[in-house]
């Protein structure tokens, strides 16, 4: 008797034990700011700070100086204490031209770690003129392969 063995590998994909609430979105204002050389910006800078929600709104004007974002806690069903996410920032087309590299950019990512139950801040600061373009601008946080949170502002009229 012949015994036909078949092997099936299949990927396995865990949906991610991480959830976000957003507490609070819109216009900040950043307080105790500090530059940090990120050359994926296309500003060539990121900034941290303490941020200060101005005005709860979906709508930022196009205008240097303009800062919009959320706050956000971050839970773990798992009980994990830290995660590292990635933060994005989608820009309307056709993208922002990345003052270190001379590239067209889609997309802002990086990644970051958290500690869970803690209220933390992701938002974007239009700090030159390349960055004036207006539309949709899209910030998400994904742990892993797995979108966890996203909010849309329109940036301009």
């Amino acid at each position: 008797m012949l015994a036909f063995c078949l092997l099936f590998f299949t990927t396995r994909v865990e949906a991610s034990d991480v959830s976000v609430k957003i507490t609070d979105f819109g216009l900040f204002r950043m307080d105790n700011v500090t530059d940090i050389s990120d050359v994926a910006s296309p500003g060539g800078l990121r900034h941290t700070g303490v941020p200060v929600l101005v005005k709860v709104t979906d709508r930022a004007p196009l205008a240097i100086g303009s800062t919009f974002g959320i706050n956000f806690v971050i839970s773990s069903s798992s009980g994990r204490s830290t995660v590292t996410l990635k933060r994005v920032v989608r820009f309307p087309s056709p993208g922002i031209k990345n003052l270190t590299t001379g590239l067209i950019q889609q997309h802002y990512e990086s990644p970051l770690d958290y500690s869970t139950g803690n209220t933390h801040h992701f938002g974007y600061s239009l700090d030159s003129a390349v960055e004036l373009v207006p539309g949709v601008w899209t910030i998400e946080l994904w742990d892993g392969n797995e979108k966890i949170v996203e909010k849309s502002f329109i940036v301009g009229n």
